[in-house]
């Protein structure tokens, strides 16, 4: 009897992670970061997957009401990289191109800096 409870949870939760995997889109090429100014103020690196000649960041969490200055910097080779944007509460979304043409599959990183001590920001970064 026991054997055959464990089972039916152990199915379910099967069938539970096939329904969250499938229901759940791709994004490729778009990070989740969470910034600390002064500190932590690189996001991860990500792998360009479209051909578009700029890069987008989007902060969904502020901390504070000040602005988080962002680039996008090709990984290896700190030449490459866009346009300085600044971000904030009030205006969370910003793209900029890059400064030289950027192929698929060429990593990049978000670099970040802010004009206040403890900001902290949490988003999407897509190179």
């Amino acid at each position: 009897m026991m054997k055959q409870r464990v089972k039916k949870m152990l199915c379910a939760f099967a069938v539970g992670a096939c329904v969250c995997g499938t229901t759940l889109p791709a994004q490729a090429g778009r990070i989740h970061f969470s910034i600390t100014v002064p500190g932590d103020t690189v996001s991860m690196r990500e792998e360009k997957d479209n051909s578009t000649q700029s890069f987008k960041v989007e902060g969904t969490e502020f901390h504070q009401n000040a602005v988080l200055s962002c680039e996008s910097i090709k990984l290896n080779n700190d030449a490459i990289r866009t346009g300085v944007v600044g971000i904030s509460p009030n205006d969370s979304v910003k793209t900029s191109r890059y400064n030289s043409t950027v192929k698929n599959g060429q990593l990049f990183y978000m670099a970040t800096s802010a004009q206040v001590s403890g900001l902290h920001v949490c988003g999407y970064y897509t190179p």
